[in-house]
């Protein structure tokens, strides 16, 4: 296909239709050419989009797999249409397959490509007629705490009922306080009476002050469904604390709406309640407007997410069948171990330690020992220690009466004969002032121990809560397992939480009932943590990472044993006609290059 033709086509594309043709010839790079053979998937459902297809020749096929498991066609995708206009603008999870059923050539605009091109050439991507509800849905990603490929679905405040009941409270706080300036009015001489208007001011500044607030606090507060999970943040403007109480959708068992009472009923607003598993209890968005439109998005984004894991498990059992079958799986990645420079060889002995290099370790060891550091990212693992404002607390009395000693002891010396103590003996002096500072010095050691030995470590699988004394006082271990937690909520309270960034994690657990030892079912309070929401996050990503990979294990578990079902019985049925050499030829002669798809026209 020659530059012009490849022009003509991409100027056909919505998205570009405000553009000159000298812009789209600047776009046209940024496309490439590609070809398809019937029976190949382009993309599968569940898989996180990331390119836009404009078809030129050939037919493509929709396929979406239900919650049931059951797959269904869709729409055909002929020569000029395209798909995946969506994935230009918003990292998210395919809706369903897209599979070649003619032999197929397509122009793919990767969106790294797109997103690049469009940082550069501000002026173009203004001119970009995106749709409506792609416009909508990226302008509504602004919240800082989402994550990468997390998409906001909807979104709300409470109903403004919510804002008038509580702003109503100026009117009996405005006839209250109007009565200030009237007794001044009224009250006798000498009282001066024309110092009530200087009384009318805060009569009417303060119920404003009143409503002005409520709006704000009103504002401040949010109910958002994501494609990950549910969302509730409330920050209190008065004390400036703030939660965020989240649940993920796996831990999701129902969503009921209730509306309570007249004013609920006839204004349109409700109680979208959502439960969950375990000890978590409910998630409730109280007050919002439209509670129902809200539940039908939350139970729509429930189905989407089991149809992508019906999917999900369709696609490995049909790749572990044709593994066994010796068919060829499409679109398979490998990755391979690639030994790293200056491993150590089999049979090898180690070369001795330098001393240097034992003199490093050491210093490493010291240089850890001192390190004060509240979150340590480890790789494999993350390690919190409480905020600083704990350790202060712990050594400030140890190290205000060794200071006080020192200082005692250094005016002892300058002033000589004058210094009352100087009546003992130096001898006797000399071992008062070093069993005062060996016992503070202690006293000051043991307080920072105890609060660097005090560790949280979140893994891959477990969340590890250690709090060990000094001197083997006491070792106290708990341990949550990261498939137990049902939700993690944040909380940080008043103005000096706020103003030193630390709050309170609280984990909900269930307990496991395949090994009722480990975890903990029910609350865990994580207190004094420094930037609450990265250990939030910490422990929901390895959550996630946990949830993929046991679906995985199960998936390939039950794919495998399907698949060996089946080659069974496709040995047993055929074992009139063939031995077991006939029976592998067989097997490679019936392969079809296509695959289970055919072109209508063959």
């Amino acid at each position: 296909m020659d530059r012009r033709e490849k022009i003509e086509h991409i100027s056909r594309l919505p998205l570009f239709s405000e553009l000159t043709r000298d812009e789209i010839a600047q776009i046209e790079p940024l496309f490439s050419e590609e070809h398809y053979r019937a029976g190949e998937y382009i993309y599968r459902q569940a898989e996180f989009s990331f390119a836009l297809y404009l078809f030129i020749e050939g037919r493509g096929r929709l396929l979406r797999v239900g919650p049931d498991g059951i797959e269904r066609r869709g729409a055909d995708v002929e020569p000029g249409e395209f798909v995946g206009e969506k994935s230009l603008f918003l990292h998210e999870e395919r809706p369903n397959s897209l599979v070649i059923v003619r032999d197929a050539t397509v122009l793919v605009l990767p969106r790294a490509r797109f997103d690049e091109f469009i940082r550069r050439n501000p002026a173009i991507k203004a001119r970009l007629n995106i749709r409506d509800d792609v416009r909508g849905a990226v302008q509504d990603q602004d919240f800082p705490w989402l994550r990468r490929g997390e998409i906001v679905l909807r979104y709300t405040h409470r109903h403004p009922w919510a804002f008038f009941r509580r702003a109503a409270w100026c009117l009996p706080m405005l006839v209250i306080l109007l009565q200030i300036p009237l007794v001044i009015a009224l009250l006798p001489p000498p009282f001066p009476s024309n110092l009530a208007p200087f009384g009318l001011l805060p009569a009417l500044l303060i119920p404003a002050l009143y409503v002005v607030y409520t709006y704000f606090d009103w504002k401040n507060d949010w109910f958002v469904i994501t494609n990950q999970r549910v969302v509730h943040e409330e920050a209190v403007l008065l004390t400036l604390s703030e939660t965020r109480q989240q649940a993920p959708l796996r831990s999701i068992q129902s969503v009921e709406t209730v509306q309570r009472g007249y004013f609920a009923v006839r204004l349109g607003f409700g109680d979208l309640i959502v439960n969950t598993a375990g000890s978590g209890g409910s998630l409730v968005f109280d007050t919002i407007e439209n509670a129902e439109d809200m539940a039908a998005v939350l139970k729509a984004e429930l189905q989407r997410a089991r149809s992508h894991s019906a999917a999900e498990d369709r696609q490995k059992i049909r790749a572990e069948i044709d593994r066994f079958l010796g068919r060829t799986t499409l679109n398979r990645t490998y990755s391979e171990t690639i030994p790293q420079p200056g491993a150590q060889q089999p049979g090898t002995s180690p070369p001795p330690i330098p001393v240097r290099t034992r003199i490093q370790e050491w210093l490493d060891r010291i240089n850890a020992y001192f390190d004060i550091r509240v979150r340590m990212d480890e790789g494999h693992r993350v390690v919190y220690r409480r905020h600083w404002l704990v350790l202060w607390n712990s050594i400030f009395t140890p190290a205000f009466f060794l200071l006080l000693t020192l200082g005692a002891f250094a005016t002892s010396l300058i002033w000589g004969g004058e210094w009352p103590w100087n009546v003992a003996h130096p001898l006797v002096r000399i071992v008062i002032f070093l069993i005062l500072m060996t016992a503070e010095v202690f006293w000051l050691w043991y307080s920072y121990e105890d609060w660097h030995n005090d560790l949280y470590i979140v893994e891959d699988q477990t969340v590890t809560r250690i709090h060990r004394r000094p001197l083997w006082l006491a070792d106290e271990r708990s341990t949550i397992l990261i498939r137990n937690v049902q939700s993690v909520n944040v909380s940080i309270r008043g103005v000096w939480q706020k103003a030193l960034n630390y709050g309170t994690v609280i984990i909900q657990t269930a307990a496991d009932d395949r090994n009722p030892t480990d975890g903990m079912g029910g609350e865990t309070i994580i207190p004094f943590i420094y930037k609450p929401h990265t250990l939030q996050e910490d422990i929901l990503r390895r959550q996630r990472q946990d949830e993929t990979r046991q679906t995985q294990q199960e998936s390939d578990r039950l794919a495998e044993q399907i698949a060996r079902w089946l080659a069974v019985y496709h040995q047993a049925t055929h074992a009139d006609d063939f031995d077991s050499q006939s029976m592998s030829q067989y097997i490679d002669k019936g392969q079809v290059k296509g695959g289970p798809y055919r072109s209508e026209d063959e």
